[in-house]
């Protein structure tokens, strides 16, 4: 008995200390991964379309070469994400750790995020760009958008500007090109005093070609258009922009940006001067006031001329018109390189109507609009040290091809861009843009002078009012935005 005894004894004592080290072994573990583990890094970022696609790439590929760093990159549209963002910056709430702005946004942000000298002094071992690195970026776009009172606030991730999308199958048709000779030749007269009603000074292309000019852009759009031209191949000549939204601010300044620049224009307005872009005067007033000259009428009418050969362009935001052109409904598309690029890489899959028959050129006038989006770490993050790793993570050399095989985000690099041109030729021409674009400003009060311009552009496109009162306007109200943000 007293054997058997402690035997049991001995079992009962062994079952204990085996529960108990099972005990031992939960606990530990689960204060190593509660309490002793660091916790693991969450951070947010907002992006929208093809730039989304492309960061939440790279966003995994981060995430695996750091595996105690999260990033989630949430998609909105363009104004829900305009939106979000501003209201986190006017509450300094912090939800975005990485705040990726607009070009147009760049000094209203500029507050809002840290310089990279104040990142530099209390992270010194995260930096991971070399001085070759910033080397290599597009310098227009880089020292206008990534800088702010002389100091870096960020870096250019998407590098966007506007070129003309054309139709070359019917550019470079044969008979086309025959019978556009004799229409201009039996319109000359009237083409004549389209032109002269614009101040429009370069010839009448009276050969079909790739439009360089206004006056080509003019003509040969007129030309497409079938209610003027009955034997047009295509319904409309141009598909562009007019909807009573942000897109008029940057379509009319393409225009505007011409007559701004002439000889004519720089002795009258002075020099193009940054942060205000090609909109104001050197001295920081609005350069289309029609007190100043006739150049902002002129741009103006201009652009409602060129909307008559277009389908419905006052209800069009930048997806119509990439779809009417798509459908193969038009000749001509001015738009961002960021979704027309698919019009000739991805066209099979997307718009297989105009697949293998759509090239792209500089912006009609050679002032395409800018359009680049930029990333900086907001002061408000909880994580800035993660947050500017991946910033500069996204913007390496390997991260810019990542980006744009995965969503066609155009390089801001231009060692990435020359490596790329042999495939996609047409990115020599987007890159030569780049280095000489139209300049919408990026002064803070920016969102307000949008909603202005766009206001009564819009009220004179639907024939209210006429262009003149549109620009008086528009001066008026932007001379009162300018001196209660302290910007006149």
């Amino acid at each position: 008995m007293n054997r058997n005894y402690k035997k049991a004894i001995t079992k009962v004592q062994a079952a204990i200390i085996a529960v108990v080290l099972i005990i031992v072994i939960i606990v530990g573990v689960y204060a190593y991964f509660t309490i002793l583990a660091p916790p693991k890094v969450e951070m947010k970022v907002a992006a929208w379309g093809s730039f989304a696609v492309a960061m939440k790439d790279l966003a995994s590929k981060f995430m695996e070469k750091y595996p105690g760093i999260k990033i989630e990159v949430v998609t909105y549209d363009w104004d829900t994400m305009r939106e979000k963002l501003f209201y986190d910056i006017s509450v300094k709430g912090g939800e975005f750790e990485i705040y990726f702005w607009d070009c147009i946004w760049t000094g209203t942000f500029a507050p809002h995020v840290y310089t990279w000298d104040e990142l530099k002094s209390k992270y010194p071992d995260a930096e991971i760009l070399t001085k070759s690195d910033y080397d290599d970026l597009i310098p227009t776009i880089d020292s206008q958008y990534a800088f702010w009172e002389g100091k870096r606030i960020g870096v250019v991730y998407a590098a966007n500007v506007m070129p003309l999308f054309y139709r070359k199958d019917l550019i470079e048709n044969p008979s086309i090109k025959e019978h556009y000779k004799k229409w201009v030749s039996e319109h000359m007269s009237e083409l004549t005093s389209l032109v002269a009603k614009f101040g429009l000074k370069e010839e009448i292309p009276k050969e079909m070609k790739v439009p360089e000019t206004l006056t080509d852009f003019l003509i040969i759009g007129r030309y497409f258009t079938k209610s003027i031209n009955p034997d047009s191949p295509v319904d409309y000549g141009i598909a562009i922009v007019g909807k009573r939204t942000h897109v008029i601010f940057w379509q009319y300044l393409p225009f505007f940006a011409v007559w701004r620049t002439t000889p004519e224009g720089i002795k009258k307005f002075g020099e193009v001067k940054m942060p205000w872009g090609h909109y104001f005067t050197a001295d920081g007033k609005p350069a289309f006031d029609p007190a100043l000259g006739n150049e902002g009428i002129q741009a103006l009418e201009y652009y409602k001329e060129v909307t008559k050969y277009a389908p419905s362009p006052y209800e069009a935001d930048y997806p119509e018109a990439l779809e009417a052109f798509g459908k193969g409904k038009a000749a001509l598309l001015p738009l961002w390189a960021s979704a027309g690029i698919e019009l000739i890489d991805q066209a099979e899959k997307y718009h297989p109507e105009v697949a293998g028959k759509v090239a792209a050129t500089k912006h009609p006038g050679g002032l395409g609009c800018d359009g680049t989006w930029q990333i900086g770490v907001s002061k408000y993050a909880k994580h800035p040290k993660e947050a500017w790793m991946f910033i500069q993570f996204c913007t390496l050399a390997d991260s810019q091809k990542v980006s744009w095989e995965v969503g066609q985000v155009f390089p801001s690099r231009a060692s990435v861009i020359k490596a790329l041109a042999p495939k996609y030729p047409y990115m020599n021409a987007l890159y030569e843009q780049l280095l000489h674009p139209a300049v919408r400003t990026y002064i803070p009060p920016e969102p307000e002078l949008d909603d202005a311009l766009v206001k009564w552009v819009s009220e004179f496109f639907v024939g209210r009012i006429d262009a003149k009162t549109a620009l008086e306007n528009t001066v008026k109200d932007w001379n009162e935005i300018l001196k209660r943000t302290g910007w006149a």
